[in-house]
């Protein structure tokens, strides 16, 4: 019996592009994610740590973006 094993990869490498380009800001820009859920928290002290409530619910979190506004 013959066993024949295959490797499915391209020998290939892609070109090497340009990163995109970096904003400077997003003021007045449009960002998009694909999500199933949101949620939003606002901290009671925006100078402190997050408060202990939502510390602990970040746990079960898949993902966090934050950030300030100053």
């Amino acid at each position: 019996m013959i066993l024949r094993v295959l490797d499915p990869t391209n020998e290939t490498a892609p070109p090497l592009g340009e990163p995109a380009p970096r904003l400077d800001t997003l003021a007045e820009k449009t960002v998009g994610f694909a999500v199933a859920d949101v949620v939003t928290r606002v901290k009671s002290n925006f100078s402190a740590p997050a408060d202990p409530h939502i510390v602990a619910e970040i746990g079960s979190w898949d993902a966090v973006v934050t950030g300030i506004g100053d």
